[in-house]
């Protein structure tokens, strides 16, 4: 599992919060090792802050959101609330362990992915050393 900073700010723990909501939504069925792995990671990264019924909340309106939206377009928001490169790194990584947390990287999920990289402004290199580095 990647190493969590300390004293995350809510824009950005959500901002990494719905980085991997996106790579669990990537092939329209969130598994069910996707879900734990979603949920423990979101309680690890919130340290407590996120209820259930909280986190239920914010899943809900990010479901809300890409629906009235694209890809694309919450990629820039999430981009704007992740301060640094390491930041959106780190977020690309989640989204790496959450989309494999079946064992299975479907192709769907491989083309978010690489979508998601894009967005958070990673080379297409480092994304594939990423991705073979979390899932091997």
């Amino acid at each position: 599992m990647t190493p969590l900073p300390a004293d995350l700010d809510d824009k950005t723990l959500h901002a990494l919060i719905e980085v991997m909501f996106l790579a669990a939504m990537a092939d329209e069925e969130l598994s069910a090792a996707e879900r734990t792995r979603f949920v423990e990671t979101t309680r690890s990264l919130s340290e407590g802050r996120l209820s259930t019924e909280a986190l239920d909340k914010l899943t809900d309106t990010m479901a809300k959101d890409l629906a009235g939206s694209s890809v694309a377009a919450r990629l820039e928001t999430i981009r704007a609330r992740l301060p640094d490169q390491k930041t959106r790194t780190l977020a690309f990584s989640l989204a790496v362990q959450v989309a494999n947390a079946d064992a299975i990287v479907r192709t769907s999920e491989r083309e978010l992915l690489f979508e998601l990289a894009e967005g958070l402004e990673l080379s297409r290199d480092e994304a594939a050393d990423l991705v073979k580095k979390l899932t091997t």
